[in-house]
């Protein structure tokens, strides 16, 4: 039997292990952001004309008017529908983040995701940028991207790399402190903390 939750696990790991992830605000299914929570008011995909929430909600507190969103579906076959079929947000990954978009894109930036499947080599994956007041645009990319990358889709390149570099600062020490628990000497973590980072760099091994 297929599991939704199965891939909703991969789109957790896929951005708590990235290393800007200190650097966001990732909810599931609700949000405490209080704009956004008005504006999902009357979201449900059911068009009971309540609340409603896609699977995941990231927002980025030094960017006031960007959110990701992500919307998953456990089968393949129901992540976009058919040419000349009726957009239906409850059946198919595609539509329902884009029906969750809507709402927001008054106010909003938006990155809508729709991510199917439940093996990790073969997710299907579809990228939207929705700027504010505008159609909805399909992005080149079929895979779940980086939050620096995401970033960089706004062409806000300035501040990811302050958000990388604080987030790596947060990481460095952290790892320090870890290391130090260890009772390993100092010259000796500083040259294991310096060889972690750059090989962060190489996505196989991160």
């Amino acid at each position: 039997m297929l599991n939704e939750r199965i891939t909703e696990d991969f789109v957790r790991t896929h951005f708590k292990n990235d290393s800007m992830f200190r650097s966001i605000k990732f909810e599931e299914q609700k949000t405490s952001n209080k704009y956004i929570k008005e504006l999902l008011k009357k979201a449900s995909k059911k068009g009971t004309g309540k609340r409603g929430y896609p699977e995941f909600i990231i927002t980025i507190p030094s960017i006031i008017d960007l959110v990701i969103l992500v919307e998953c579906k456990s089968e393949i076959k129901h992540h976009i529908n058919k040419k000349n079929e009726e957009i239906n947000p409850q059946k198919y990954a595609v539509d329902g983040v884009l029906h969750y978009a809507k709402y927001l894109k008054k106010d909003f930036n938006v990155i809508a995701i729709a991510v199917s499947g439940e093996r990790e080599d073969k997710l299907i994956v579809s990228n939207f940028l929705l700027r504010k007041n505008s159609k909805e645009k399909e992005l080149s990319d079929k895979k779940l991207l980086s939050i620096y990358d995401y970033l960089n889709i706004f062409e806000e390149k300035e501040i990811a790399e302050k958000l990388k570099d604080q987030s790596l600062l947060i990481f460095s020490s952290e790892l320090n402190q870890e290391l130090y628990n260890y009772s390993i000497p100092e010259n000796e973590r500083a040259t294991i903390v310096s060889g972690i980072l750059i090989a962060l760099q190489n996505e196989n091994f991160r």
